[in-house]
């Protein structure tokens, strides 16, 4: 498999106790995360754009509970980047890879914006995956909305492929993020670790995005197409629907209807936009273990 970005894929380290773990999807091989922690298996999913360890700085309450568990979806961080293949049923394909490839017993999942609905694939496509789902401010249009998007032109994915893919240094990237971009309101170390772990040092001393721009062009494309709205009606799990009270994903009681919709579903309202976990983590994990560890 050539990945996206031109570079060979690396070796299988499978098997080795220091070596990076991976999954196989489809041929595609998904990296994994162990991000430490004592206790049943939490499994996380990032949005698009991110990587696995962008979760790091929002653990650390969650392992005193957990076996914090978190994965790279395909063309995201060190995991493969085919040319194609970016339908979102692929990440719940890619979320089951995982948990099969790990020997998990109905782990729990959280996951954000486009991780979350990956988790909505994957619950529905095999019921009884999970214990417990936590969906922050998961990407789900419902039919009426589908019908009205453009599949032609989607103003995300062009905005993605335009997006600058190559930086002088990791410093530049993160004052340059600070200044007015979407994730300007990130706490410090969450914008450290995206851009940390999601870059490639080049040999002259530049940095890379991981994932590349046409690759995130890409899944946005695919993000009016999908049915994972009506998909939430499948999970049989204990599911908490977080929604941020200024996401525009989620305005107008739309996070109250989507829960109606889930037979053990619960929807909850935090301050904040799409990016309240990164913006205000302590307030996210609350609401989360509240949920998780309530009987």
């Amino acid at each position: 498999m050539t990945p996206i970005d031109g570079s060979p894929a690396a070796p299988s380290n499978r098997g080795s106790r220091s070596a990076p773990s991976f999954a196989q999807a489809d041929g595609v091989r998904i990296r994994i995360h162990h991000l430490g922690g004592s206790g049943p298996p939490l499994l996380a999913v990032h949005a698009t754009g991110f990587h696995g360890r962008v979760w790091e700085p929002f653990v650390p309450p969650l392992r005193v509970h957990f076996s914090v568990i978190a994965l790279d979806q395909r063309g995201h961080g060190d995991s493969d980047k085919p040319e194609s293949g970016y339908e979102w049923t692929k990440f719940g394909e890619d979320v089951l890879a995982v948990i099969d490839h790990l020997g998990l017993e109905t782990p729990v999942g959280i996951g954000h914006s486009a991780g979350a609905t990956a988790l909505v694939f994957a619950e529905s496509r095999r019921p009884g995956t999970f214990s417990r789902l936590v969906l922050m401010d998961p990407t789900l249009l419902p039919p009426e909305f589908r019908s009205v998007a453009p599949a032609s032109f989607n103003p995300m994915s062009e905005q993605a492929r335009r997006r600058r893919a190559i930086w002088s240094s990791r410093d530049e990237m993160i004052d340059r993020l600070r200044d007015g971009s979407p994730l300007a309101e990130w706490r410090d170390d969450f914008l450290r670790s995206y851009v940390t772990y999601g870059t490639d040092t080049l040999p002259d001393g530049t940095v890379r995005l991981k994932c590349p721009p046409e690759v995130e062009a890409q899944v946005y494309a695919e993000a009016s197409s999908h049915d994972g709205w009506e998909r939430l009606a499948e999970l049989r799990c204990p599911t908490l629907l977080l929604t941020g009270e200024s996401s525009h994903m989620w305005a107008g009681g739309r996070s109250q209807l989507a829960a109606g919709q889930i037979r053990n579903g619960r929807a909850e309202v935090v301050k904040g936009g799409h990016f309240f976990p990164m913006e205000d983590p302590e307030t996210a994990t609350e609401r989360i273990l509240g949920f998780l560890t309530r009987r």
